[in-house]
Order: C-alpha cells, then structure tokens, then sequence
C-alpha cells in the first residue's frame, strides 16, 4: 500500500489543486471576455466540483495514499 499523506501534505496539495483551479478560471475568463454570467457559473462550477470530487476522495481515503488526488496534478 502506498505512503500515508499527512495532513499538512494533504491541506498543501488542496492549495495547490485550487490555485490551479483560480488560475484555469481566470486564463478561461480572459479567453472567453464576452461570457454571460450562465457561462461563467458553469465554468467555475465544473471546477469546483473537480476539486471538492479531490478533496472528497483525500477524505474517504483516510489520508491513506500518496497517490492521493491532491498530490497528482489536474
């Protein structure tokens, strides 16, 4: 079985995984400058739920793996 992540690991790979998540939604807004707001709501909430899917995974996982979601980048 693969490596325990730790909390610290688990919360530093979540900062990342929604930093990359900002940078995707703000690169996505700058490409599409016309989007409506119904646009932008399904943008940022497909990313969203990315990144609760990752964080929801870490969790029922136990902080179990180093393959863990979080550590793997999107």
């Amino acid at each position: 079985m693969g490596k325990q992540v730790g909390k610290n690991e688990g919360r530093e790979g979540f900062g990342k995984a929604a930093e990359g998540m900002y940078e995707r939604v703000r690169e996505w807004g700058e490409e599409n400058p016309t989007a409506k707001f119904d646009e932008i709501a399904r943008v940022v909430g497909e990313e969203r739920k990315r990144l609760m899917g990752g964080l929801l995974s870490e969790m029922a996982m136990g902080y179990r793996r180093m393959e863990a979601v979080f550590l793997i980048p999107l």
